[in-house]
């Protein structure tokens, strides 16, 4: 089952003995909550019990969501509550709508995502197009992309990349010769689609929320030439 929720790292409940001989747990006090809050950034400062810190009593962010998916725990700090708070309420929004997706896949790099790809791409399309697809992949794409983890890859990137292949700049994977300017149509191509079709697969397996590619646009060899695009 999915859950998540919130540690406070720098306080902790503490064992006290009733009148009666009976151990119980003690929340920390309201008032030592109240002083925490009002010196949040200087924590020596704060009223508060020592009985009633933690270890990690003003180290670092104060603030944890700690969340369940799977049987996997996951976890993510915070300076403040109400960001900690905001964060909770995306990670059960997205629990629940199933759309959630695991942090760590976000940083896998290019190349999982291409090797994915390339096993469905087999027989899907003419063998000619496969060939063009492939070269494009191991000349143009893997040089400048391969090892870029998926979150670092946005649309203003891409779009430069677009701009220093119409230049004849960008990274160069061919066997022979160097890198030359491409026209629009194989841009088109090994972004629009080689490129853009890679992160569809990274969309489809929940590692990215969205296709960074989809709101690129491809320079004219004319627009690169007077710096500007289209």
């Amino acid at each position: 089952m999915a859950k998540a929720w919130i540690h406070d790292k720098w306080l902790k409940s503490t064992q006290v003995t009733t009148a009666d001989g009976h151990r119980t747990k003690m929340e920390p006090l309201p008032s030592a909550k109240h002083s925490l809050a009002m010196f949040a950034d200087e924590p020596g400062k704060a009223k508060v019990p020592d009985e009633f810190k933690s270890k990690d009593y003003g180290k670092g962010a104060r603030w944890e969501v700690r969340w369940r998916v799977d049987g996997t725990g996951r976890r993510k700090l915070f300076h403040y509550l109400a960001d900690d708070e905001a964060f909770m309420a995306e990670i059960e929004d997205r629990i629940r709508s199933n759309r959630y997706m695991d942090p760590k896949d976000s940083c896998r790099a290019l190349r999982e995502a291409t090797e994915l790809w390339q096993h469905g791409l087999a027989g899907t399309i003419k063998g000619s197009t496969e060939g063009r697809y492939r070269r494009e992949l191991r000349v143009w794409v893997m040089p400048q992309w391969g090892d870029v983890v998926l979150k670092e890859i946005s649309t203003s990137r891409i779009q430069r990349w677009y701009v220093s292949l119409a230049e004849g700049t960008a990274p160069y994977g061919g066997e022979r010769g160097s890198a030359s300017s491409l026209s629009a149509s194989s841009i088109r191509s090994g972004g629009k689609i080689v490129l853009g079709s890679i992160l569809d697969v990274a969309v489809e397996n929940r590692w990215i929320d969205v296709n960074p590619v989809t709101k690129t646009r491809v320079p004219h060899n004319r627009a690169v030439s007077n710096g500007e695009s289209t």
